[in-house]
């Protein structure tokens, strides 16, 4: 999707409030539908360095929420975020990867998720909590001989019934363990090494989580296309748009105006991961004070008191044990690669410069080479104009130049570089439009290394970071590859991660997973998609030791 100006994006978000409450059969608030998430946590505990999954579901009464994109955040004690991801959403459901930094110090942190819809709800289950212990050795928490045993309480009776013929497995072991289910529900099932002697996090149920009344929003603006981000402090510009480019694993080119408030709202649409966002524009001044307010929510949370994080002397050993393993593995599960891509649109023809580059400029390229092009002198400087395939006369005004993905608004420098680390020229002779800003065709390189074949970084250009979309994807599959299979060494501390629908009570469901190479105590969790608090959860214990009794 190319961007929307502002006005454009509110009249969608209109309409997409009227069809829901078609769908839904009621009138809505005016700060929008009521959307409930429901989201699991690979882990309750985590060393400094490793990972965790989420996975995140936000619904609409009995239907998914349309919304694309959702937000994910590791928050510590002060309420600031210390990692945030942005993931995908299909039909309403994703799953995310949280890196957990090397310099975080030891102590619980709430893993928070959300859609910009579903936290307008947050008093009514509108935003997923969850405590998560991070374990850092070089940073560890207070240590006391002994802790009081804290188990949560449940409401029900467990719904769940788990079968296995023993609990204690060995080392790289095929575990079979078969389920029955005395309701029909969703649940997320997840397997991981249990941490010994770590005093628990209070039940959301007996310290609730809440926020300041005014962080509802007054304006909620659905991403039903992807993530919408607002640039701020800019100048209003009618005649020079501003060029936006985004730089990485995904490639995309913007083009808009500051409104009268000095604001830029753009709808980034299906993106994945990237580096940073581009932003020129040839009026400098315009860009001195702009930007890019933060997509994620400025409400901190509300917790009476913040839990404290204590250890047992004797889980040392075990902690450092679990540190040194996670160094020594010979992988990482890495994110699934986005498909790359930097081709902006379709071009008329394509160039590959293999057998063009024994000229010394990209000049002489165009003026031999590119049918659709003529190069002139203009004021002592050369431009470059396209030929209107509709006309057959060149345009009044100069194409719309990428390379590899960066706008270059100095043509005369582009070129007079050379053609030695070009690989292509896409052409596109017709009027390319883009938010009501109109371009005299397009003209897209492609150097060999996609490092803009050694042509300098236009030095007024501006860099803002920002890290993209997580894709979606399901990580059942990714994480149980057996080590056979990768030839990796099996130092997993996360064996199983699913979630499965019930169709009716009373369905068997078996799992099949293979145990890790770290000796220790491991533990089954299972939860209902209706409750993410803990007490709701079923628990099953077993072992991987190197001698079985």
């Amino acid at each position: 999707m190319m961007m929307f100006r502002g006005k454009t994006i509110y009249k969608r978000a209109i309409c997409f409030l009227m069809v829901l409450m078609l769908i839904n059969s009621k009138p809505f608030a005016s700060t929008g539908p009521e959307i409930q998430v429901f989201g699991m946590l690979s882990t309750q505990n985590v060393i400094a360095g490793d990972f965790l999954l989420l996975a995140f579901e936000a619904k609409m009464g009995n239907t998914h929420s349309p919304e694309k994109i959702a937000y994910t955040e590791i928050v510590n004690s002060k309420g600031t975020a210390v990692e945030q991801v942005i993931f995908e959403l299909n039909q309403g459901k994703g799953q995310a990867i949280l890196n957990v930094s090397n310099d975080l110090p030891s102590g619980y942190y709430l893993v928070r998720a959300y859609t910009k819809g579903s936290r307008l709800s947050h008093q009514n289950f509108g935003v997923f909590h969850q405590w998560v212990g991070i374990i850092n050795p070089q940073l560890p928490p207070r240590f006391q001989e002994k802790i009081k045993s804290q188990e949560y309480t449940r409401d029900k009776e467990p719904q769940i019934e788990i079968i296995s013929t023993k609990n204690e497995f060995l080392p790289n072991e095929n575990i079979e363990i078969k389920l029955k289910f005395n309701q029909r529900e969703i649940f997320g099932i997840t397997s991981s090494l249990e941490f010994p002697a770590i005093s628990k996090p209070p039940s959301q149920n007996k310290a609730p989580i809440t926020y300041p009344n005014e962080a509802s929003e007054s304006e909620w603006i659905p991403e039903i296309y992807g993530p919408i981000v607002k640039f701020k402090g800019g100048k209003e510009e009618n005649k020079n748009p501003v060029l936006i480019s985004s730089s990485g694993k995904t490639n995309k080119f913007f083009a808009g105006n500051f409104d009268e408030k000095g604001e830029m709202i753009l709808d980034l649409g299906k993106i994945g991961m990237m580096d940073f966002l581009t932003v020129q524009s040839s009026n400098k001044e315009s860009l001195d004070q702009i930007f890019l307010e933060t997509s994620f929510w400025s409400a901190k949370p509300i917790i009476d008191q913040w839990p404290e994080m204590t250890l047992t002397g004797d889980i040392r050993s075990f902690v450092q044990k679990i540190h040194e393993s996670r160094q020594l593995m010979e992988y990482f599960l890495p994110l699934p690669e986005s498909d790359y891509s930097a081709v902006i649109l379709k071009p008329s023809k394509s160039y590959i410069l293999e057998e063009y580059n024994t000229f010394d400029d990209l000049w002489t390229v165009f003026r031999e080479y590119v049918e659709e092009a003529l190069v002139r002198n203009q004021g002592g400087k050369s431009v470059l104009r396209i030929i209107n395939h509709s006309t057959g006369k060149a345009f009044q005004n100069g194409p719309l130049i990428l390379l590899d993905g960066l706008p270059i608004l100095d043509t005369d420098a582009l070129l007079k570089h050379s053609p030695e680390n070009i690989r292509e020229i896409k052409v596109t002779n017709y009027e390319y439009l883009n938010n009501g800003n109109s371009f005299d065709g397009v003209v897209q390189l492609f150097s060999q290394k996609g490092d803009l074949g050694e042509f300098p970084v236009p030095k007024d250009l501006l860099l803002v970071p920002f890290s993209g979309v997580q894709p979606f994807v399901e990580y059942k599959d990714w994480l149980l590859v057996k080590t056979e299979e990768n030839r990796t060494p099996n130092l997993k501390r996360l064996l199983y991660w699913d979630i499965h629908p019930i169709q009716k009570a009373g369905e068997e469901y078996t799992i099949e997973f293979q145990a890790s190479g770290i000796e220790g105590d491991y533990v089954l969790e299972i939860f209902p998609a209706n409750s993410s608090d803990q007490s709701s959860k079923t628990l099953w214990r077993y072992s991987i030791r190197s001698e079985v009794h």
